[in-house]
Formats: structure tokens, C-alpha cells, sequence
């Protein structure tokens, strides 16, 4: 079973309020590249924190949203170049936002994220060479 998040008050609210600043930047804008530059500032929410209050959970989050982070941004700038053969659109970065704040509402329970987290990184997997790949196979890898 996969422990509940246990992160004390004050760092709980710092990271749901920077979540949320996120998100309505996300959502307030129709820009890829700008979207992906607010993007960025979730994972770094997480590891600000971790740095004063080690927590194994948010170091996870860090590392999942780090990594997305990474992926996103590549295939922005692959979609970008007109490289890429995968459409990355607003209704990626909807389905993402969405995704972030069901996290956000996990985070404020301290509750366990884990489901959330995996869908992130099916979405963003998505993107990628393989991901683009099993789909065209009619794999279907959104399956939430």
C-alpha cells in the first residue's frame, strides 16, 4: 500500500498556493512556449521544499514533474521546428492542468497522489517516440 503524503501544515499550504498559481497561469494562456515555461515551476515547487523538510513523497513528485517537465519542453521545441510528427496542442496542456489540479487536491488532504502522478506520466509519455508509436498500434494508453 502506498503511504498517505505527510508534509507539515506551512509547507502543505506554500506548495498548494504555488500549485495553484501555476495552474491559473497555465490556464490563462494559449501560448505552448509559455505554457511550458510555467510548467516548469511545479517540479521546482516541490524540490524548494524538500530542501527544508525532506519528504521521500515530494522528492517522487519532484521527479515525476521533473521529468515531464523535460519531456514537454523537448517536444515543444520538436513540434516547434515542425519535426515532430505528434500534435502538441492546448488540449495537452488542458488535460495536464487538469491532471495538476487533481493533485493539488491530494496535496491539501495529504493524501496519497500516486494514481494522479501515474496519470501524468501516461500523458506525457504520450508524447514521446514510443508512446506516439503504441497509440498509431491502437494501444490505448489513456485509459483514465
Amino acid at each position: 500500500m502506498v503511504s498517505k503524503i505527510k508534509v507539515s501544515e506551512k509547507y502543505n499550504q506554500i506548495i498548494c498556493k504555488d500549485l495553484r498559481i501555476v495552474i491559473e497561469k497555465m490556464k490563462s494562456s494559449r501560448d505552448l512556449d509559455e505554457n511550458v515555461y510555467y510548467f516548469s515551476a511545479a517540479h521546482s515547487i516541490f524540490n524548494r521544499i524538500f530542501n527544508i523538510e525532506f519528504n521521500k513523497h515530494l522528492v517522487f513528485i519532484n521527479f515525476i514533474l521533473s521529468k515531464s517537465f523535460n519531456i514537454v519542453a523537448r517536444a515543444v521545441d520538436i513540434t516547434k521546428q515542425g519535426k515532430h510528427p505528434i500534435t502538441i496542442d492546448q488540449d495537452f496542456f488542458n488535460e495536464l492542468i487538469t491532471l495538476l489540479e487533481e493533485l493539488v487536491k491530494f496535496i491539501e488532504l495529504n493524501e496519497n497522489a500516486y494514481e494522479t502522478l501515474e496519470k501524468i506520466t501516461l500523458l506525457v509519455y504520450s508524447i514521446t517516440g514510443n508512446g506516439y508509436f503504441l497509440k498509431q498500434k491502437g494501444v490505448k494508453i489513456l485509459d483514465y
